[in-house]
């Protein structure tokens, strides 16, 4: 082809793609909808696809799945206006039977299968403060747990909302995997089900009245909010519960005073307070662990004076997490209760030795259950004052 040809046929190429450009903005310009004002948003049901809302469209589904087409995208690009939930099937507000998320079925290995129940998001209503704003009960670095009460009996419920849109999908069925494997245990949140995409409700541990929940991390600092006696219990509490996830084959791998949460209990029980353990997101099956850090000098030392809950083995990467590591995380929030308080030296000494920088030579769960009851049969007999903040 000469020259002046292929100078021809570039220039006809060129005509015709600005035409064609030409024409679809003229058609976009054409069919434009209407956009909606303010006041019509802030009226907008729950179960609307926009971006505030629970509900989620398919596109929204397709961007948390990886960019190459999955069995799952493929599935939804068939049913587009089917992405209300993890299924694609709107669940009854009555009853919500058990459905395994079946469009992800191929995606996730097997100890992520469900089935799961399911919550409508249409039977969802935010629960507000005073001044207007979203209660919201705790916000990390995968997410947020708003408060929420459901139309049907007005129970209020924890809604976690993951917002890790590459991976929310893979850590939310992790979370309630394990979730369910502790389902029976009373020392961790009931799960009411999936309520979309990237969400899901838990049980709401805290003043109905109040709308408020509190934390270990908040308690201690609340003076004669619990006497040393109450927090040898709730502290035997989180043991328990870390053994009862140990018993499943689950470890949590976050374990502080920021996810152990105080109940009240039942009248008629020795102590006023319970505890339960929150936020299983980083926890794993012991048979499918993630491999060992391989942190730089920098990250090592930000975890040493910023999460020294982890264990050092971990820090290093030595070794994965393990049992042996959630011992020692049991171990600073038994240190961080009794930080500076005389009446709590053998909860003090219980923490040190859970923290021992060999893995070996920590104790086993059923001998710090054990160390406790004798501190908690010892503190019965002594009465004493409520402890001062730390």
């Amino acid at each position: 082809m000469t020259h002046k040809k292929l100078r021809r046929c570039i220039q006809e190429k060129t005509s015709k793609a600005q035409t064609s450009g030409s024409n679809s903005r003229h058609a976009s310009t054409l069919t434009k909808p209407k956009s909606y004002s303010s006041e019509h948003q802030k009226s907008l049901p729950l179960t609307m696809p926009r971006k505030s809302s629970l509900g989620a469209s398919s596109q929204a589904l397709r961007k948390t799945l990886s960019p190459r087409n999955t069995p799952a995208e493929a599935s939804m690009k068939k049913s587009p206006n089917k992405a209300l939930s993890v299924t694609g099937i709107s669940p009854s507000k009555t009853t919500h039977p058990n459905i395994a998320p079946s469009c992800l079925k191929k995606i996730l290995p097997d100890h992520l299968q469900g089935p799961y129940p399911t919550v409508d998001s249409g039977d969802l209503e935010y629960v507000m403060t005073s001044l207007g704003r979203k209660v919201v009960l705790g916000r990390g670095n995968n997410g947020e747990v708003l408060l929420m009460r459901r139309h049907s009996d007005g129970t209020l419920l924890a809604v976690k909302r993951l917002c890790n849109k590459r991976f929310r999908i893979k850590y939310m069925l992790q979370e309630l995997a394990a979730m369910q494997a502790v389902s029976s245990c009373p020392f961790f949140p009931k799960l009411f089900g999936v309520v979309d995409n990237s969400s899901f409700a838990q049980e709401f541990l805290g003043d109905e009245s109040t709308n408020h929940a509190v934390n270990f991390a908040a308690a201690r600092f609340t003076y004669g909010l619990l006497t040393a006696r109450e927090w040898l219990y709730v502290c035997r509490d989180i043991a328990e519960g870390l053994k009862a996830l140990h018993r499943t084959g689950w470890v949590h791998n976050d374990l502080h005073v920021g996810n152990a949460m105080l109940c009240p209990r039942p009248s008629g029980s020795k102590v006023g307070w319970t505890a339960k353990i929150i936020d299983l997101g980083l926890a794993y099956p012991l048979q499918n662990l993630p491999p060992a850090y391989k942190l730089t000098h920098e990250e090592k030392q930000c975890y040493y004076q910023m999460r020294k809950q982890v264990a050092p083995e971990i820090v290093e990467g030595k070794t994965q997490f393990s049992t042996k590591s959630d011992i020692y995380s049991l171990g600073k929030l038994f240190l961080d209760i009794a930080f500076n308080s005389s009446s709590l030296h053998g909860l003090r000494h219980l923490g040190l030795a859970c923290m021992i920088r060999s893995p070996a030579h920590r104790p086993t769960l059923s001998s710090v259950l054990k160390k406790l009851d004798g501190l908690c049969s010892k503190m019965a007999k002594s009465k004493l004052p409520p402890l001062p903040p730390p």
